[in-house]
């Protein structure tokens, strides 16, 4: 073995990688939560619109919870909300 600080250094290095190692693992965990999340939502609003197309849910009750919901005007602009 080298000197003790060669030691350090060696092992500050391999302390870096574990940190770096750590943080790929950590950023892959958060996308696939966010993939999911983005999932669970699309389907919510499939439920939601078929719930609409078969009469189990009315339009103007879904429009006024988009009212309130969407604040861009774009997104306003899709349910036709001025």
């Amino acid at each position: 073995m080298g000197s003790r600080t060669e030691q350090a250094e060696m092992l500050m290095k391999r302390a870096a990688e574990l940190k770096a190692r750590a943080q790929r693992l950590e950023a892959l965990d958060k996308a696939k939560e966010k993939k999911r999340l983005t999932h669970k939502k699309v389907l919510v609003g499939a439920a939601v619109l078929a719930a609409v197309d078969d009469g189990r849910l009315e339009w103007p009750l879904l429009l006024r919870l988009m009212d309130k919901f969407c604040t861009r005007k774009s997104d306003r602009a899709l349910f036709g909300l001025d």
